[in-house]
């Protein structure tokens, strides 16, 4: 019996939870930008999940639901797969429009599984184990590796990522970035932990200055807000918004907006701007709080 098994969120490349990563065999994939989606047995019957819970019928996540059990051969597939072992996770994205609109008309409305988690052994099975057994019941619904490398450098990584982004991409774009694994790696903490490069962001990141200087006038969480916070990330939560709510973009969302956006600047930036803005001890949250309510305004001026 396997119950809801959350998958685990994916840390910035520079973040700490990911430190050693890259000292060994790594493999880089496309990260798709769609919503994440769930399948495994329980009871011998197949159950589905978003990203937070089990969805069912009367509570799908974007059709996601509804179109597994329209029964077509990818999702006959992989029930055969599933109800064959039982101990499998298998993870990935129901692509739905999101923040980035350039995929193939051909791979919307599908699912495109990124990892399988054995529950019985403990751990995410290896690209190679996992899709052979895709490959063995004729399932092609697999984001393939795009890159191999040993013990790359994160800038390394960082110049592999437009080329590695394309997949199921139109018109040769380059696609929202990149999803970094090692399969026998374990964080200082005990945690097994993949990293990730998210393109846009990489290429502003990549214009900056290495040397970093408070403008005259200008405050440290100014200029860190303004150094991190991207249109990227503001734009990424405005479509997490409305696909929870299942609308387009209204007024009334404009708190929830500010408070996401807040909260994701601090889990995901707020430790790399420390760092690179050598900030010891004179650090006002409060004003920085207000820095990212301003600078989210100032992106998106016609959602306020």
């Amino acid at each position: 019996m396997t119950d809801f098994k959350k998958y685990q969120h994916v840390e910035r490349l520079e973040n700490e939870e990911v430190a050693g990563l890259l000292e060994g065999t790594v493999y880089l994939f496309a990260k798709l930008d769609g919503t994440n989606a769930s399948i495994w047995t329980q009871d011998g019957h197949i159950k589905l999940g978003s990203r937070n819970r089990e969805v069912t019928a009367e509570a799908d996540n974007q059709g996601f639901y509804a179109w597994f059990h329209d029964g077509g051969p990818s999702q006959l597939a992989l029930s055969e797969l599933l109800k064959a072992n039982p101990s499998l996770v298998v993870y990935g994205e129901w692509l739905v429009p999101h923040t980035f609109k350039g995929y193939y008309d051909t791979a919307w409305r599908r699912f495109w599984a990124f990892d399988v988690f054995d529950t019985a052994q403990g751990r995410y099975l290896a690209y190679e184990e996992y899709s052979e057994l895709f490959d063995r019941y004729g399932l092609d619904c697999y984001v393939p590796c795009a890159a191999k490398l040993e013990n790359p450098t994160a800038r390394e990584v960082g110049e592999h990522a437009a080329d590695a982004s394309k997949f199921l991409v139109r018109d040769n774009m380059p696609g929202e970035g990149v999803v970094v694994k090692r399969y026998d790696f374990v964080n200082q903490w005990g945690n097994v932990k993949w990293g990730k490069v998210v393109l846009s962001e990489f290429l502003e990141h990549k214009k900056k200055t290495k040397t970093v200087r408070v403008a005259e006038g200008e405050t440290l969480e100014r200029a860190m807000v303004e150094d991190f916070l991207t249109e990227a990330m503001v734009d990424k939560t405005i479509a997490k918004i409305c696909a929870e709510h299942g609308t387009g973009w209204r007024q009334e969302y404009i708190g929830q907006l500010l408070g996401t956006v807040w909260h994701e600047f601090f889990v995901e930036e707020l430790w790399n701007a420390v760092k690179k803005h050598k900030v010891r001890g004179d650090l006002n949250i409060g004003r920085l709080n207000t820095e990212v309510i301003l600078r989210t305004k100032q992106l998106k001026p016609a959602h306020f």
